[in-house]
């Protein structure tokens, strides 16, 4: 499961525990920060980093869309949780997805944060599809050199200290083990699955968790160790939303 780093800034103490309660009774991938310095809460984002931000409007020093203003990074999923229910057009202007008046109702924090984490996934998800391509792998085979089309590879499986790198085209046992394979073949389409698979995804059709394996487009079965399945389920979900949209 992916996880997640959240951000409370608050100068409201209570507000804080309330929404770290929250998360840790119902979100368990979620870690939490809090903060109350208005002054430097724009070079604390710019430190932290949080996938969410959960913004009071109200401080004694300003109003809080100034902060979001200050900070440099911005790759943030913006909540706005205060007492002022008025400002509620401001924060759409500034993309916030939910907006959470208190006292805090926890059903609605609870909906709204659950709608902003599967973003945050699908977003995460469509990153890793675009992410790091290869088009050929080079294995050597009795001392003699061979270029793989990465594309046609559907999955590598460990053989102690060998690999054999299974292809659209044939099997191939090359004297490397999975690791070494992994650290060369570390692009967006591959994923690790068990010990001793790592299986490219475009060649996947279905996981079955009852069963623990991934069923592959030519038929055949691929175990999921428990290890990797939260990570695997995690991957088929946003695989099936994604495609959905």
């Amino acid at each position: 499961m992916i996880e997640l780093k959240a951000l409370v800034l608050d100068d409201e103490k209570d507000s804080g525990r309330i929404i770290f309660d929250l998360l840790q009774d119902n979100f368990t991938n979620v870690s939490l920060t809090t903060y109350h310095d208005f002054n430097t809460s724009a070079q604390y984002i710019d430190r932290l980093k949080p996938d969410i931000l959960f913004l009071d409007i109200r401080f004694p020093e300003g109003v809080g869309f100034e902060i979001v203003e200050k900070c440099q990074y911005k790759n943030f999923q913006l909540v706005m949780v205060t007492a002022y229910s008025e400002f509620a057009l401001e924060a759409f202007e500034f993309k916030a997805l939910g907006y959470i008046t208190k006292p805090i109702n926890p059903l609605k924090f609870i909906k709204v944060v659950s709608s902003v984490i599967d973003i945050i996934r699908i977003q995460k998800f469509k990153e890793h599809l675009s992410g790091k391509t290869l088009e050929t792998f080079e294995i050597s085979i009795k001392g003699s050199k061979h270029l793989l089309d990465v594309d046609k590879i559907i999955y590598a499986k460990s053989e102690g200290n060998y690999t054999n790198i299974y292809t659209t085209y044939g099997s191939f046992l090359i004297a490397k083990t999975l690791k070494t394979v992994i650290e060369s073949l570390d692009y967006s389409n591959f994923i690790r699955c068990h010990q001793s698979y790592y299986l490219n995804v475009t060649f996947s059709i279905n996981y079955n968790k009852k069963i623990q394996e991934i069923e592959l487009l030519n038929g055949q079965f691929i175990p999921v160790s428990r290890r990797y399945k939260d990570k695997i389920a995690d991957f088929f979900l946003l695989k099936d939303k994604f495609l959905s949209e």
